[in-house]
């Protein structure tokens, strides 16, 4: 059953990451949860019972399991305002044309023997596949920025307002160490790996909040 629970779980999923266990939402131990080897979304089983993903034993989520230490409230339209600011790149895309060195057929003589072989360059395809720029610009998700002193890239901070919206819930630091940071937003908790802040010089601030 489609919810805006799995709506976000289907955000948070990554079937680029090399653990095949983090290519589409899982269960485990009464929680609901999806993302990979830096930041997942997790809710209790209880919150969305319709909810139904396959148990997965491999990956132990209790073990990031964290009491909140911290309560710290982030005002979302302060960190859109700043993401707003951050330089846009290029796009790129893929494109399919026909190999220069065999001419599309996939096959290309021996200049010696004139014998007829599988061309090197497109493995006998007769495509061969170019990268160039789109005509648009977008955001650069692996910026690092700066969200209350603590430091990721930019596509965790993006996914955390998208959270955030869908839930129509404030977004609030939990816990936060050197390593790891526990976001709140609504039921769900969020638990990120955060950067290395030595290279701060390159990076952009795009929210940082006071506590009185």
């Amino acid at each position: 059953m489609k919810t805006k629970y799995d709506n976000i779980f289907r955000m948070f999923a990554d079937t680029k990451e090399l653990s095949t266990e983090f290519h589409n939402p899982f269960q485990q131990g009464g929680y609901f949860c999806a993302g990979n080897s830096t930041r997942i979304a997790i809710l209790k089983t209880e919150a969305c019972p319709e909810l139904k993903y396959a148990e997965v034993e491999k990956l132990k989520i209790s073990s990031i399991i964290t009491a909140d230490t911290v309560n710290e409230i982030l005002d979302i339209d302060s960190m859109k305002e700043g993401i707003a600011k951050i330089p846009l790149i290029d796009e790129y895309e893929s494109i399919e044309k026909e190999c220069d060195s065999c001419e599309g057929t996939g096959e290309v003589a021996c200049r010696e023997c004139g014998q007829e072989s599988e061309c090197d360059s497109c493995r006998g395809t007769g495509k061969r596949y170019y990268t160039q720029k789109a005509g648009k610009l977008i955001p650069n998700e692996k910026a690092f920025v700066s969200v209350n002193d603590l430091w990721f890239h930019l596509d965790v901070v993006l996914l955390l307002i998208r959270t955030a919206e869908i839930l129509k819930e404030p977004i609030i630091i939990k816990f936060k160490s050197r390593t790891t940071q526990k976001f709140s937003i609504g039921k769900m908790n969020i638990y990120c790996a955060s950067l290395n802040s030595c290279h701060r010089d390159n990076m952009n601030i795009i929210h940082e909040v006071k506590n009185d």
